[in-house]
């Protein structure tokens, strides 16, 4: 969730090799996944809150 939106919704290893295909090479970290997928930091999104 992104600003109260849901980006993307599945299990975590479905989402990492969703977007392992956008970021090309192995498969990203859960972190990484959030980057791609929303194009903030977890440290950005969390601070949009504030």
């Amino acid at each position: 969730m992104v600003d109260g939106r849901v980006v993307a919704l599945d299990e975590p290893e479905a989402l990492k090799r969703r977007y392992a295909a956008t970021a090309g090479g192995p498969l990203p970290t859960l972190e990484e996944t959030f980057m791609t997928a929303t194009g903030l930091s977890v440290e950005e999104a969390s601070a949009e809150k504030e």
